[in-house]
């Protein structure tokens, strides 16, 4: 759900529960928010104008399908 409105909408809720479900993902969201691909507003999380340009390096956070450490093998984004 988190992967499908980040990429449809730019923005996915990311309120207390979610955040504790998510807790992993938070703590790796912390370099594309530096890069200033995604932003913190509240309970929602929301792709900058430059996120909105490169969406799936923060939807992958969220890809359980992508290891987190090592080499990815798929959803690549230039």
């Amino acid at each position: 759900a988190i992967i499908r409105a980040l990429m449809c909408q730019g923005r996915a809720r990311w309120d207390a529960e979610t955040r504790q479900h998510f807790a992993a993902e938070g703590r790796r969201l912390r370099d594309p928010e530096l890069k200033g691909l995604v932003q913190i507003d509240g309970d929602e999380l929301v792709l900058t104008p430059l996120g909105l340009v490169f969406p799936r390096n923060v939807a992958r956070i969220f890809d359980a399908y992508i290891p987190t450490e090592g080499e990815a093998r798929y959803s690549r984004t230039v």
